[in-house]
């Protein structure tokens, strides 16, 4: 998925499947009895990149991934052994590795496992996936899977799916991925994935003080920039609301940009410059609203000495070209402007007028 970049202008005032039987599933290095002849195989569709440390990549890239393999029948109980192509933790983690056309292929659990569709069971399942590995344990009830994860900023969260396409043969239609649906030639899955949160790039850039009044215009440095936003959001895997991502709670807190793995106190300052200086990039949930709030903190350099101005508190607000408010969008990149024009030192005059009659006041004292 191509990540559309929208551009924003922000004005800152000091100026980013398991061998089973019918009835068990267990791992393949244990003992497997029955199988079927058909082993577990997934891939990954191209064009998503996430890597574990870094806010941004352009590939998959030893991607960890969580994959469930659910019974696609309307009502089915995910609780139940059967509807679990994975039991009995009802998941199997995974890796996911580039190949040469971009195409990421799925290796699930550790070397050597292997994972078998059921030797008996017309149970059609479907594939689910996240990433990274969640923060807690993964939540199952009958008809929905989630997951929770800690908003970091430089970690992405992805949501992915793989739904069988209907064959027919015959009279007869198979319909979701078993060891029947491959020996009738069904396709291979490959996982669909999507990016859940919104990607915001700062840039700094030095505002044009040429018509402003007369001053001392010192050097202005970025120093820091953090988002206030929601900290800890639960991720549907699977069920009716599957791939949505909501905040868990009303718990707010500030979410560093990044310059790869680094924050700005590793990274240091930034010099602003006319055409927009990398300032970081941070990823977060999509903000409804059209907005978020940024707070931005200022070094201005004085006789070659760097003197920390206080945070500002900058609003971040995404508005079309008629200034209509839009909301933030999942999978989508926003540019951020950040504009500073330069401190001034406070240089005053005095002058003093004569006094004037001000007028009476009547005010009673009880």
């Amino acid at each position: 998925m191509n990540m559309k970049k929208n551009l924003l202008f922000v004005l800152g005032t000091a100026a980013i499947l398991a061998s089973c039987s019918n009835d068990e599933t267990t791992n393949s290095r244990e003992v497997i009895v029955p199988k079927s002849d058909v082993a577990v195989s997934l891939g990954a569709e191209s064009n998503i990149a996430i890597e574990q440390t870094r806010a941004v990549v352009d590939k998959w890239a030893e991607t960890p991934i969580y994959v469930w393999g659910l019974d696609k029948a309307e009502g089915a109980d995910w609780t139940t052994t059967t509807s679990n192509l994975f039991s009995p933790a009802s998941y199997v983690p995974g890796i996911v590795t580039n190949t040469t056309d971009n195409n990421g292929t799925v290796k699930l659990g550790n070397d050597g496992d292997l994972y078998f569709y059921p030797l008996s069971s017309d149970v059609n399942f479907s594939f689910y996936a996240c990433s990274p590995a969640p923060t807690n344990p993964p939540s199952k009830a009958p008809n929905s899977v989630t997951v929770s994860y800690e908003v970091t900023g430089n970690k992405d969260i992805l949501w992915g799916e793989a739904i069988a396409e209907d064959i027919t043969v015959g009279n007869e239609t198979y319909s979701g991925y078993n060891a029947r649906y491959f020996r009738k030639e069904g396709r291979k899955p490959i996982l669909k994935f999507e990016h859940k949160l919104t990607q915001l790039i700062f840039k700094g850039i030095k505002g044009d003080d040429s018509n402003t009044a007369a001053g001392d215009v010192k050097e202005v440095q970025i120093k820091n920039i953090t988002v206030t936003t929601n900290k800890w959001v639960t991720l549907t895997v699977a069920g009716n609301k599957k791939g949505t991502l909501s905040a868990s709670n009303n718990e707010k807190g500030e979410v560093p940009a990044y310059f790869g793995d680094e924050t700005y106190a590793t990274h240091g300052n930034v010099t602003l410059t006319s055409a927009g200086a990398e300032a970081g990039i941070t990823m977060l949930l999509p903000a409804e609203t059209g907005s978020y709030t940024a707070n931005v903190t200022l070094d201005a350099i004085i006789d070659g000495t760097p003197q920390t101005q206080p945070a500002q508190i900058v609003p971040i607000t995404f508005k079309d070209k008629s200034g209509n408010v839009l909301p933030f969008e999942a999978g989508k990149a926003y540019t951020v402007n950040l504009k500073v024009f330069g401190l001034r030192v406070v240089a005053l005059d005095a002058t003093l007028a004569p006094w004037e009659n001000g007028g009476t006041i009547d005010q009673e004292v009880n």
